[in-house]
């Protein structure tokens, strides 16, 4: 593996921030080196979505290169986890992006980020309180404010 090339479209700064390291390890445990190209990551669910349908249609008119791989990055937002990953699939034209892969974190990033309280520590110096997951988001975004 060489350089990895890699768009991705995602909600919010947390996605941004949570994709980056990982892809970040992912390719560097594997020997390469990554360009990671953030396209969308502000506005939310709806602009990630709207953002990642013009950005093929510019792929489909040869008005950009076509990465590696593509990185589509919404909540699930408390629906079901199939079906926040169906509407982004039902997007995907495999003619212009033939590497495409879909995150949707169950139920928000922030409870991801919540889901790991010794390394939350570890990293923020912060220890969490106890949480019981619900389907609010602001609840998780208020309790990392908090810390």
């Amino acid at each position: 593996m060489n350089r990895l090339i890699v768009d991705v479209f995602a909600e919010d700064k947390a996605h941004e921030e949570f994709l980056r390291a990982m892809l970040q390890r992912l390719v560097s445990e594997e020997g390469g080196d990554l360009s990671m190209r953030m396209i969308s990551s502000r506005g939310g669910h709806g602009r990630a979505l709207d953002e990642f349908k013009m950005y093929q249609r510019a792929i489909s008119r040869s008005l950009g290169e076509v990465p590696d791989l593509v990185v589509v990055a919404i909540d699930a937002n408390c629906q079901r986890w199939n079906q926040a990953r169906t509407a982004i699939e039902q997007l995907i034209d495999s003619r212009y992006l033939p590497s495409a892969v879909i995150a949707c974190p169950d139920p928000h990033i922030e409870r991801w980020y919540l889901a790991d309280p010794p390394s939350f520590h570890q990293v923020v110096g912060a220890s969490l309180p106890e949480e019981r997951i619900k389907c609010e988001r602001e609840r998780y975004k208020a309790v990392l404010r908090r810390q």
